[in-house]
């Protein structure tokens, strides 16, 4: 019966993930900088030494190429491909939550919970998105059962998954780190236990092991880091160091710990009500601590003292930054049923589909119109066919993007001949505009869009002036506007 029920799990959450995933894949300028940088490597074989950048413009690791490179190696360039594989690796994380959580508390609660997880709208719309921030949770969860492997079954080979999944961790972002250093104390007190009971001898070489897969995993970028004084990584911590000038502010802070709270507990259930999800957030931990269970005192405090050091973080704070606590608001959510008594199947499913469904109300993951690769490949097969084969240079306006890497990248894949918008012989230019496009007549002048991995803050213009209008071509809400020199 169980292996039927997990079965009818995985089912359920891969199939509404997967459901019209051209559609509902985010592809933006984050992707097409990606999806550009692996089109390198299977063409011209050239290996990437660093990862995504960061808010900051700190560049990462490069472990998330790595990552999703199989989807383009194997099945070309289609961006579609890399996105199954980056919800293959969600669902994992909900069979790995399922079976953590069966060890640590009951199946019917595990499943339940891990029901929920897969049924999440805000779970199933971040599972989709091909994007570095996205398989966070389930290193995170890999780490965890490594570390409960280690500790609760003497299963000493843990320690390389632990190790696998810590350089995982900080190179898909560097706030990880939070979670790291969490989990750092814990291996020193579960390596401290094991020397006591006589365990040196055993774990020894396990321990040795892991660390050379750790430093062998961050090789290349310690190595590119290591040229360029590791500005990158040094950068990056300083975010959590107050600049100059700046006073701590006890009221920000506060406010800051209440909003991450607020958002974790979201992915439990979505509520459009702050102060309600901040009583969630309380519940999960006061339903945890009545137990006084070891497992949820630790769970307790990995999520106050993690949600705590993020919120110094001085840059602005994205969702993102909060992925790698998702697992413990669920765990912690299925150590308050554990501690609610006479919970059995139906009130458990019953609970878990009446949450599903406010969050549903609230936040339909499917409730979306303007589908991105869909439209910037009708908008750049609309242009290959008005140049007719001759080169060309050309911005994007209107986008929910910052960059036009996810124009470009399409662009590449029909092997349209770009040029840059600078560049003086250049005779056509394409104005791609994404959403609520003016008229022609109206414009004057155009800022350039972000072309290159770290954008300055002054953007280039484009004086309008300078060209002729030709046309505006519409595609669906988008346009094209056309232009000779």
């Amino acid at each position: 019966m169980k292996k039927i029920c997990i079965a009818i799990l995985i089912l359920v959450a891969i199939s509404i993930r997967l459901y019209h995933i051209t559609k509902f894949t985010e592809f933006l300028g984050d992707q097409g900088r990606d999806a550009l940088i692996l089109r390198e490597l299977v063409t011209e074989g050239k290996w990437p030494v660093v990862g995504p950048t960061v808010g900051a413009g700190h560049y990462t690791g490069p472990f998330y190429y790595y990552l999703i490179s199989p989807a383009f190696v194997l099945f070309g360039s289609n961006p579609v491909i890399a996105a199954i594989e980056i919800v293959v690796i969600s669902v994992t994380a909900i069979v790995l939550f399922l079976s953590l959580a069966t060890s640590l508390f009951s199946f019917p609660i595990a499943y339940g919970v891990s029901l929920l997880w897969s049924l999440s709208p805000l779970m199933i719309i971040q599972d989709r998105r091909l994007w570095n921030p996205t398989p966070i949770p389930f290193f995170v969860l890999l780490l965890i059962t490594s570390l409960f492997l280690i500790f609760k079954q003497k299963k000493y080979w843990a320690f390389l998954p632990a190790a696998f999944a810590s350089a995982a961790l900080i190179q898909l972002h560097y706030v990880n780190g939070i979670s790291l250093l969490l989990a750092g104390i814990l291996v020193i007190g579960i390596t401290y236990k094991l020397i006591q009971q006589g365990q040196g001898k055993k774990i020894i070489v396990w321990l040795i092991g892991s660390v050379g897969l750790f430093v062998l995993m961050l090789y290349p970028f310690i190595s590119y880091e290591a040229k360029r004084g590791f500005t990158d990584i040094t950068g990056s911590a300083m975010t959590l160091a107050l600049k100059d000038g700046q006073i701590f502010s006890k009221r920000l802070y506060l406010n800051t710990f209440m909003d991450i709270s607020s958002v974790l507990a979201s992915y439990v259930v979505v509520l459009p009500w702050k102060l309600w999800l901040i009583v969630i957030s309380a519940g999960l931990i006061i339903g945890n601590l009545v137990q006084r269970r070891t497992v949820s005192y630790l769970l307790v405090i990995w999520f106050l003292v993690g949600i705590a050091c993020l919120s110094f973080y001085k840059d602005t704070i994205q969702p993102q930054y909060a992925y790698q606590f998702i697992p413990i608001v669920f765990l912690l959510f299925a150590g308050c049923l554990q501690s609610m008594r006479r919970l059995r199947w139906p009130l458990i499913i019953g609970l878990i589909l009446l949450m599903t469904g406010s969050s549903w109300f609230f936040r339909n993951p499917y409730k979306a119109t303007d589908f991105d690769i869909p439209r910037i490949n009708a908008l750049t097969d609309t242009v290959v066919s008005l140049t007719n084969g001759t080169p060309f240079a050309f911005t994007v306006m209107n986008s929910r993007s910052f960059t036009d890497f996810h124009v470009r990248y399409f662009f590449s894949m029909k092997k349209a001949e770009i040029v840059s918008v600078d560049d003086i012989n250049n005779k056509t230019l394409f104005i791609v505009c994404e959403a609520g496009c003016p008229k022609a007549e109206s414009m004057s002048k155009i800022s350039v869009m972000c072309y290159t991995d770290l954008c300055p803050l002054d953007k280039p213009e484009i004086h309008l002036k300078d060209w002729v209008y030709v046309s505006t071509t519409e595609v669906g809400s988008s346009a094209i506007y056309s232009y000779e020199r």
